[in-house]
């Protein structure tokens, strides 16, 4: 039977510095976990908003090759007969 793998050390938040334990559910995504909850993840985000920086970034638009903005719009809905 092999051995029990240990999960990895705790690392704290980055807006209160409590310490986090790992968990099950967040196994997936460890590495990119940066905040204890969503109201310590609210607060620092609101912080960042109010010092003027940008919280996500929207990807750039396709284009065509000619530097025209290509849409990709949904097919129109028909109707049964």
């Amino acid at each position: 039977m092999p051995a029990p793998k240990t999960p990895p050390p705790a690392k704290p938040c980055l807006f209160c510095g409590q310490p986090m334990e790992w968990r099950r559910v967040l196994a997936k995504t460890w590495d990119t976990v940066k905040y204890c909850s969503t109201a310590c993840t609210r607060q620092a985000n609101r912080q960042r908003r109010q010092a003027g920086e940008t919280i996500w970034e929207l990807p750039p638009a396709p284009t065509n090759g000619r530097g025209v903005r290509v849409w990709t719009a949904k097919k129109p809905r028909t109707k049964k007969k």
